[in-house]
């Protein structure tokens, strides 16, 4: 068993049709597999260790190394190039990889990060390093796909379905990336209940917009790949701008964050029949609001529309909601449309309206995490369970998500624990007692962190040092420096209060 099966099929089907269009530079499935071998002969030749890393972004040689190294027998993990370097390191380390495959369009930029790995870390790359560069790398052996000339032609490895396939980090409460695993046969799991539930035809336009971080980058490569579609990522000049994108590129299935919809309505992108191409338009990710399904569905006239759920956990959705044609019949609670119902071959049971998964598309543990695994996952005859932390309410087995029992968040789709973040806070600001919200704005979620303290602090210096130890999306919009935290008459910290302030804050700026 190998997840990229499916790639290999459709080369092997369709070499002459675009698989990659990448601003205007079309890579046919026949260009790829040639890329893809040579990484793949590179990886099994030079890498050591369980785990391959892969920095940048929405390049040819990154999107060929996630299936170079998935064939190779390897796991596939992302270092995202917005990340701060210190954050990089520690994913990097907590993969416990030795090798990492740099695309040349990103090599200056990872410098500083590759400056701070361990002796003997080896970077493949497509083309020769300039000697500056590799003066600054004493550290690092560079290795370039052109270098060597006498590769074999590799296999694809074949593997028990519970081996991982890749691994992905998010944002942890203790201020370290907790890893997440997915092995071949829950991303197998899930691609072919995805087909049961979505009727794509194939050599169609694919949308690429979530960065390589994001589990959902992986339904875009494998989705379209097994349909013999395009992948087309979008250019980072058009991530918040992105309907001249759909139509140029006469995008055909489209798939974001609902936060996506909340950013075209606000710059009046969403009139009647403005998307007349696309055919699918899948969300996921965080909730989304019924206001916004309905502005989506005047847009995208022609589309079938569907609404995912699932935590990385579960390998990128578990659930999905279809919306009828008639806005009136969507079905929603509380201005949140229904996440649908459970895939097929699975189970859901709540304790506490808490969501518990099981089935066979739910990962088994954290990486070399077993205390945390202990807490929210259970095995039971090799099917395994996960305690999501998600409250829901399910009518007619229809599932509506509610709300978090935690103190985590999603921004633009992103998992962010709150602590983490008071945590890094709490390490600049001295004697200080804080606490982080996250609040619906008209452009979406927003952070905003309370601060308790004795000690002036200069807020834009504050923000300047968060930004080297947290992505950006962590750091809050605005820190707040308050007499006291409230508590309430249980002695937990007071959030209507901190609102109320934090709407007075809001409200004060806009007079000013």
């Amino acid at each position: 068993m190998n997840c990229t099966e499916v790639f290999w099929k459709t080369s092997e089907n369709f070499p002459n049709e675009p698989a990659l269009d990448i601003d205007g530079l079309i890579y046919k499935y026949k260009d790829i597999v040639k890329i893809v071998k040579k990484i793949q002969a590179y990886v099994e030749r030079f890498s050591q260790a369980d785990v391959v890393a892969v920095f940048g972004n929405k390049s040819v040689t990154t999107y060929s190394a996630i299936i170079g190294i998935l064939s190779s027998g390897k796991i596939y993990c992302p270092i995202g190039n917005q990340l701060p370097v210190k954050r990089q390191v520690s994913v990097f380390c907590e993969a416990r990889a030795d090798t990492i495959i740099v695309s040349k369009d990103y090599f200056e930029q990872a410098i500083s990060f590759l400056k701070k790995l361990k002796n003997g870390t080896i970077a493949i790359t497509e083309t020769d390093i300039s000697n500056d560069i590799k003066i600054q790398l004493p550290n690092i052996k560079i290795i370039s796909l052109n270098q060597i000339k006498d590769f074999h032609s590799p296999k694809v490895k074949e593997l028990r379905g519970d081996s991982f396939a890749y691994l992905l980090f998010t944002s942890g409460s203790t201020g370290n990336p907790k890893g997440v695993p997915i092995s071949h046969s829950n991303l197998i799991s899930y691609l072919n209940n995805l087909e049961k539930r979505i009727k794509f035809a194939s050599k169609l336009k694919f949308s690429q917009v979530f960065p390589l971080t994001f589990d959902l980058s992986i339904h875009d490569i494998f989705v379209c790949w097994k349909n013999a579609g395009t992948l087309i990522p979008i250019p980072e000049r058009q991530m918040f701008s992105p309907a001249k994108f759909i139509k140029e590129k006469k995008i055909e299935v489209w798939f974001s964050v609902p936060s996506q919809i909340s950013l075209l309505h606000q710059l009046r992108l969403l009139t009647p029949n403005t998307f007349p191409d696309i055919q699918f338009s899948l969300f996921c990710g965080e909730a989304l609001n019924l206001d916004g399904a309905k502005n989506w569905m005047k847009a995208a006239t022609n589309s079938e529309i569907y609404n995912l759920y699932g935590p990385t956990e579960s390998t990128i959705a578990i659930t999905s909601y279809k919306l009828p044609s008639n806005q009136n019949d969507i079905k929603s609670k509380y201005g949140i449309v229904s996440i649908g119902k459970i895939f097929d071959n699975h189970e859901i049971k709540t304790i506490k309206n808490e969501l518990i998964l099981k089935g066979p598309q739910v990962t088994k543990k954290y990486w070399n995490n077993v205390s945390k695994s202990a807490e929210v996952f259970s095995s039971s005859k090799g099917i395994y369970c996960y305690k999501t932390g998600d409250l829901i309410e399910i009518e007619n087995d229809d599932i509506f998500y509610v709300a978090r029992k935690d103190n985590q968040v999603k921004i633009n789709g992103n998992r962010v624990e709150l602590e983490e973040i008071n945590l890094e806070l709490g390490k600049l600001i001295q004697n200080a007692i804080i606490y982080t919200i996250n609040q619906n704005t008209k452009f979406g979620d927003s952070l905003y962190s309370f601060v308790e303290t004795q000690f002036k602090f200069e807020e834009y210096e504050i923000r300047k040092k968060l930004k080297k130890v947290l992505p950006d999306y962590m750091i809050p919009r605005k820190i707040i420096n308050i007499l006291k935290i409230p508590l309430n008459h249980s002695g937990k910290v007071d959030t209507k209060i901190l609102r109320k302030e934090l709407n007075n804050v809001l409200s004060h700026k806009r007079s000013n």
